[in-house]
């Protein structure tokens, strides 16, 4: 008895499906024996460690835009007070 059309191609989609799972692992093994080697001849180099009198870089960035920020606001309040003053003298 031949195989209906859809028995076909379910036995496509298996085969195509064994096959991507195949070459997947195949890539996932590569790509761990290639992160092995590279760390194995260039080994991670450890960051000197921050010294305790200087501020960290995110702090000081933090800092700085929160005195923008303060800023922006305070300028924003002055400005929509000027104009809120001219609208009533208006109506």
């Amino acid at each position: 008895m031949s195989p209906t059309l859809f028995e076909q191609g379910v036995e496509i989609m298996f085969f195509g499906m064994g096959t991507v799972i195949a070459f997947l692992t195949l890539l996932v093994i590569a790509m761990g024996l290639m992160s092995r080697l590279l760390a194995h001849f260039y080994p991670a180099v450890n960051p000197p460690a921050p010294s305790a009198a200087a501020p960290a870089s995110g702090q000081l960035e933090a800092d700085e835009l929160l005195v923008v920020i303060t800023a922006a606001v305070h300028r924003h309040r002055q400005q929509s007070g000027q104009t809120q003053h001219k609208e009533t003298a208006h109506g």
